[in-house]
């Protein structure tokens, strides 16, 4: 569930407090006595019956949240095809991955990246050529 945890922090931080979602967390910390020079502090009952409702109310959605999660987690790992899913980004490479993904074939740094592939692969196996002729020499 640590996934879950870090959506659930991050991914709601941003949007129940609008800052950026790293500097969130599951509550925010208020205090009555950070104002802005010149203003008055507040006085702390009104603070709190300002601040506490809407706490909760957060704390009650970041729960819900958590329960969804939950729910997800539990119905992915009850499915019998959970590991039938399988797409180019996860599957087997026949070695054949330079001549068919389009990262490869359809872009000017792909095709570059396969050459200088190539070259050392070609580099590497005159190397060993020649260093088994001299070793059975």
């Amino acid at each position: 569930m640590t996934t879950a945890n870090r959506l659930l922090l991050y991914g709601e931080a941003a949007r129940l407090y609008d800052i950026y979602s790293l500097d969130g967390g599951f509550f925010r910390i208020k205090y009555r006595q950070d104002r802005r020079p010149g203003l008055a502090k507040e006085n702390p009952v009104w603070f709190h019956l300002k601040h506490w409702p809407v706490s909760f109310a957060i704390g009650g959605w970041l729960w819900f949240r958590r329960w969804q999660y939950e729910r997800l987690t539990r119905r992915i790992w009850q499915n019998p095809d959970r590991f039938a899913y399988e797409d180019a980004a996860i599957s087997q490479t026949a070695g054949k991955e330079f001549e068919t993904l389009d990262l490869f074939t359809k872009t000017r740094g792909g095709m570059e990246a396969v050459g200088k592939a190539r070259k050392i692969k070609a580099i590497t196996a005159g190397a060993r050529k020649r260093g088994a002729e001299t070793a059975s020499a």
